[in-house]
């Protein structure tokens, strides 16, 4: 192989300046995809795990909203993800609102 392209293959062949600045770029442009690709999964999960038929009716509501009124699909989700956060954020603070009025004896039976 030639030097140019041995740096690929061969573990000892040292790469040249350019040649190592576009193996950085390859692995940054590497890292955003799969942290683009992460951020997409969860969003989804969220949605999909949303087992509360409360959170399912405000979605609705919000999708005939967002549809009726032809916003972009960018904004779209955007907006759902904003009530999902909002949602998710109230469940939160209704719950740890309630753990804080059980006796300390039964909270740390519930909270372990």
């Amino acid at each position: 192989l030639e030097r140019a392209s041995a740096f690929l293959f061969h573990p000892t062949a040292r790469p040249n300046l350019l040649q190592s600045v576009f193996l950085i770029g390859v692995k940054i442009v590497a890292i955003a995809f799969i942290a683009i690709i992460i951020g997409q999964v969860k969003a989804v999960m969220e949605e999909i795990s949303s087992d509360d038929p409360d959170k399912k009716a405000q979605l609705k509501v919000l999708d005939r909203y967002l549809e009726r009124h032809a916003v972009p699909q960018e904004a779209r989700t955007k907006a759902r993800a904003h009530l999902i956060f909002m949602h998710n954020r109230l469940l939160t603070a209704k719950y740890t609102g309630l753990l804080a009025k059980l006796p300390p004896r039964l909270r740390t039976h519930v909270e372990a």
